[in-house]
């Protein structure tokens, strides 16, 4: 399963159109596709006139298995650019194709040129969040509406999943990707199975 997200505010224009086309051309998913990782692991200094801006890296969210992790930025000024995710399989299969604007990302919405987008892409990306593994997502109290609704900052789970599901969920101890998807709130999953599966959003404390 690819899971594909792009931003209700994206839905439109030249933001639109940029975002597809990065999309695509990270995912290798309209027409002709080419492989996820560059012969470096960023873009060049001189990309950081714009910001065109790409980071290679990969994740190991168990012994002896690597997946690919690239991100990259697309703009004539990072203020008003998208920022492109996607990760890939051993195999190169897509596992996540994300697209959402640079000013309503967490991390990403302060970086001035490409240099700076450039390691704000790298914290985006990064795996190391205090959740790493399902076990350790806030318990769902059976009759509450969500896990940690009593919290002040609630975790919402998707819509399809329900309590004795995420619960499931917790107990098998899955690997854990999150990255920011807004200013305010975190996207997390879990791979289960060769499949990256999302299970809800975090809000950020503060």
């Amino acid at each position: 399963m690819l899971h594909v997200s792009i931003l209700p505010n994206l839905l439109r224009g030249p933001a639109f159109a940029g975002a597809v086309a990065a999309t695509c051309a990270l995912a290798g998913a309209c027409g002709q596709g080419g492989p996820l990782l560059s012969d470096a692991s960023d873009t060049p200094d001189n990309a950081s006139a714009t910001c065109d801006t790409r980071l290679d890296t990969d994740w190991s969210p168990h012994d002896g298995v690597r997946l690919s992790v690239s991100a990259l930025t697309m703009g004539e000024t990072c203020r008003n650019a998208v920022a492109v995710l996607v990760v890939r399989d051993e195999a190169g299969a897509v596992l996540l194709a994300a697209a959402q604007p640079t000013a309503d990302t967490f991390g990403l919405q302060d970086a001035a040129n490409g240099t700076a987008m450039r390691e704000a892409l790298r914290e985006w990306v990064r795996q190391d969040n205090s959740v790493s593994v399902s076990k350790d997502l806030p318990e769902w109290k059976r009759g509450a509406d969500n896990p940690a609704a009593d919290s002040e900052f609630p975790f919402f789970a998707e819509s399809w999943i329900d309590q004795p599901y995420y619960e499931d969920l917790r107990r098998a101890d899955l690997p854990v990707f999150a990255y920011p998807q807004g200013l305010e709130s975190m996207a997390v999953m879990v791979l289960r199975e060769g499949v990256l599966e999302r299970v809800g959003v975090q809000v950020f404390p503060g």
